[in-house]
């Protein structure tokens, strides 16, 4: 098909007529059973267009008895495969031994294809050729992903930062998935000295904290720097400003020096202002009680304050949960950063994270912003990985929405455990899309406990599956979440998932129910009219939209299959259109 077409025609190489068009039986012949060699390598093609000829037939042979088969092995690997060369070859051998055995003779040269950036065009080929479930490939990226490519940002600027990478692994001989080697690019890119752009250090300070920030004593300095507390390379200057700055702000609302805490008179009601203290209070004694540094009363009065002053600077309503959030950050300047000025910098990191974060907690209007638009995106990536899944827990009462939303708008802080939810951070704040990552982990938690939440159907028991997700074993949900990720953000040739009937049907009726809801804005004598207009209408898309249906292939869809169905659909929402315009010049005339 024209998709693959281009797919292959960008990747092959010299040897692609060999290798991809040279045909071996699928079981060993007597001549290789006698140790003769073959005539070359398996085949092996990935496109759709090639269903039937990976295995060609086999006459029978004499009427004797057959040999003990012996289980089929791929060849040994290439010595000059590193460490995530060797988990790609792994995967593939496990991949086509359960298969498509004939291909393991392939296997050393499909690594060496595909190594790097391209393995999730690799995976996403593999899908559509064999059929594999969403959720079966994102465990297979996972399992093989090359962190050591800069997967994580969108192709267009990945390419001078994957060179950069590229330059150091030659130099140092390791690359950034070995957590010595990150920890001194880390320390070097937080004090440059070599003249690098600030461009390519800004995207490898990204990278780097994206992968986990090996040393405890880097985390301070690099969180201020990404949450844009502090400039890459910025003196001890500016730092002490903000923390006297800070200071400023806390006498503003609080009586000084006093170990409990008074409320200053403000232009906020004293009533409220003492509900505001009084709820924020509640909450700083329950969070994290297991841990001995929240049961001091120092570390409780510097979250109150900091929680308070945040408040009354913003004018914001306080929302349960902040409390954890701002108490991730007091840890981490509390234990590895500077002690005696913990509250104010994680004032600081605290401030600037809400900023992005604010309009989907501080509202209840389904504002389409912060956390609210990071729950629907989940969703959407729910349908679209896992429809079986996503239908299970429709039917079931939606608990994975309240259960998202308590993820997205806390940034898993109550949820996970604290050392493991210090590595989850490393990746969102990383993150160089700005906290999608948080997204593709909602769903990551998820698909680990997939199984048990097909099992339920009690609503409550779902959500407390799903709460207990992000516990399982963090750096197997930060694969999978960095899997979807590169799965998302790679050059979608070849497209996945493929899109089924269902998921195809229901675009079309988000199409129609989006025109409806923009009809719902015309003045009255104009609704009443489309309303008649569109009832007749109704009834004739109805047909159309089933020819459709009908047309289409069953679960998943080819791309050819699909773009065909969109050409037909395009040509129905222009003649529809068409029809629309002559109705309403005739309302035009009439009026």
């Amino acid at each position: 098909m024209d998709g693959d077409a281009d797919f292959f025609e960008k990747f092959k190489d010299e040897s692609y007529d060999d290798f991809f068009t040279r045909e071996q039986p699928s079981q060993p012949t007597q001549q290789a059973q006698a140790g003769k060699s073959t005539d070359g390598p398996t085949f092996f093609a990935i496109h759709s267009d090639d269903d039937g000829v990976d295995g060609a037939d086999v006459s029978d042979g004499p009427d004797e008895q057959a040999a003990p088969s012996l289980v089929p092995q791929p060849p040994a690997p290439e010595a000059q495969f590193s460490s995530e060369d060797l988990q790609l070859y792994r995967a593939l051998g496990d991949f086509y031994l359960r298969l498509n055995a004939q291909n393991l003779a392939n296997v050393n040269r499909i690594v060496e294809q595909y190594r790097g950036n391209k393995l999730t065009h690799l995976f996403a080929a593999l899908a559509t050729k064999y059929n594999l479930p969403p959720p079966e490939v994102i465990e297979l990226v996972a399992s093989s992903l090359c962190i050591s490519s800069p997967f994580e940002f969108p192709v267009e600027s990945s390419q001078k930062l994957d060179d950069h990478l590229q330059q150091l692994r030659v130099a140092a001989g390791r690359g950034i998935e070995d957590p010595d080697r990150r920890e001194e690019l880390l320390a070097s890119v937080l004090a440059p000295t070599d003249g690098t752009s600030a461009a390519v250090s800004s995207s490898m300070l990204h990278a780097l904290c994206l992968r986990g920030i090996p040393s405890a004593r880097l985390r301070p300095h690099a969180w201020k720097v990404l949450l844009g507390v502090l400039p890459q390379n910025a003196d001890t200057t500016l730092q002490t400003e903000k923390r006297r700055l800070y200071e400023s702000h806390k006498l503003c609302f609080l009586v000084p020096g006093r170990e409990k805490l008074e409320i200053k008179a403000s232009e906020r009601p004293l009533s409220e202002s003492l509900e505001l203290l009084s709820q924020i209070q509640k909450d700083v004694q329950r969070t994290r009680q297991e841990e001995e540094l929240y049961q001091q009363t120092a570390t409780r009065n510097a979250l109150i304050s900091a929680l308070f002053v945040y408040a009354q600077l913003n004018n914001a309503r306080y929302v349960q949960g902040m409390n954890e959030i701002l108490a991730t950050f007091f840890y981490v300047f509390a234990t590895a950063g500077d002690a005696d000025f913990a509250e104010h910098d994680a004032f600081w990191c605290f401030s600037h994270l809400m900023q992005n974060m604010k309009p989907g907690l501080m509202t209840d209007d389904g504002s389409v912003d912060g956390t609210y638009s990071q729950v629907s995106s989940f969703e959407n990536l729910l349908r679209k990985y896992d429809p079986d899944l996503a239908r299970h827990l429709v039917q079931h009462g939606s608990p994975h929405f309240a259960v998202a939303f308590r993820w997205c708008a806390g940034l898993f802080a109550q949820d996970a455990s604290l050392q493991d939810l210090l590595q989850l951070w490393d990746s969102f704040i990383g993150d160089p899309m700005g906290y999608e990552l948080v997204v593709y982990t909602c769903l990551a938690s998820l698909m680990a406990c997939r199984e048990d939440l097909l099992a339920s159907d009690d609503e409550f028991q779902l959500a407390e599956i799903m709460r207990g997700a992000p516990r399982r074993d963090v750096k197997q949900l930060q694969r999978r979440s960095w899997a979807i990720c590169a799965l998302e953000r790679r050059e979608q040739t070849p497209p996945f998932p493929a899109r089924s009937v269902a998921q195809v049907v229901e675009q079309i009726a988000g199409w129609a129910q989006g025109a409806a809801s923009k009809a719902q804005n015309f003045m009255p004598v104009v609704k009443d009219k489309a309303s008649r207009a569109s009832a007749a209408a109704k009834e004739a898309s109805k047909e159309k939209v089933q020819a459709v249906q009908n047309w289409l292939e069953t679960t998943p869809v080819r791309q050819e299959v699909f773009d065909k169905a969109q050409t037909r659909f395009s040509a129905l929402v222009q003649a529809t259109g068409a029809v629309a315009s002559k109705a309403a010049q005739k309302f035009v005339e009439t009026m």
